[in-house]
């Protein structure tokens, strides 16, 4: 199915300029993420060779949540001017934390001074104070998902990706020295299918070089059928 999709989405006038081995990557990370397949086109971001989920997929994951209990948000001020977000997640079984993400966070990280962080500074903030926690509360949803505003993404308030508001890592020289983990993910499914892929990674999309690398190598081996062995020594 996921594979038929990927067809129709690369020949669709609406979905086209990208190949099918992308189409089915987004696919296979909606379907291990528990989202509808046909989700993956307006949640799954393929930012810099890695795919990556839109904020509010992951936030709506969370609170569907048997466990998830309540939320909180606080607009941090400085001198009267925005200055960040606090964010209060809380589980039934008492797990409760708080995270927040300011204007000097994004400064000492290098951000604040970027077009982009200057246009969406209030959503970033937010949105970076939400990742934080989650991972805190809810790491058997987030579970090492790459979000898009990680990856350099800008957001809106309710967490949709903006497209085309993250600019490519020039990674020429990267790719010169080791492959790169969404050209090597793409090259595995087309080599070997994505179920085998799948399979050789414990049921999961690999997500990390190393995952693929292990799953490159597996694929690799030549199978021995008992058949074409004359003899066993034990």
């Amino acid at each position: 199915m996921i594979q038929e999709i990927a067809t129709a989405a690369r020949d669709s006038a609406a979905l086209g300029g990208m190949k099918q081995q992308g189409h089915a990557i987004k696919l296979l990370t909606a379907w291990e993420n528990g989202l509808p397949l046909t989700s993956a086109f307006a949640t799954v971001h393929i930012i810099n060779n890695i795919p990556t989920l839109s904020p509010k997929a992951i936030w709506a994951k969370i609170v569907a949540h048997g466990d998830f209990k309540a939320y909180n948000e606080e607009r941090v001020e400085k001198a009267g001017k925005f200055h960040g977000y606090r964010i209060t997640l809380e589980r039934n079984n008492g797990l409760k934390a708080t995270r927040q993400f300011t204007l000097d966070d994004a400064k000492k990280a290098g951000l604040e001074g970027k077009d982009n962080w200057k246009m969406y500074e209030e959503n970033m903030c937010y949105w970076r104070a939400m990742g934080f926690v989650q991972d805190v509360v809810f790491p058997d949803v987030t579970m090492g998902v790459v979000r898009a505003d990680a990856q350099g993404a800008m957001v809106t308030m309710d967490g949709d990706v903006i497209e085309g508001s993250w600019s490519a890592v020039d990674n020429k020289l990267a790719k010169l020295v080791q492959p790169q983990p969404g050209d090597l993910l793409t090259e595995l499914v087309h080599t070997h299918g994505a179920e085998a892929v799948m399979n050789a990674n414990g049921g999961k999309i690999p997500s990390t070089l190393a995952e693929m690398e292990y799953v490159r190598d597996r694929l690799s081996k030549p199978v021995v059928s008992l058949d074409d062995v004359d003899a066993i020594t034990i």
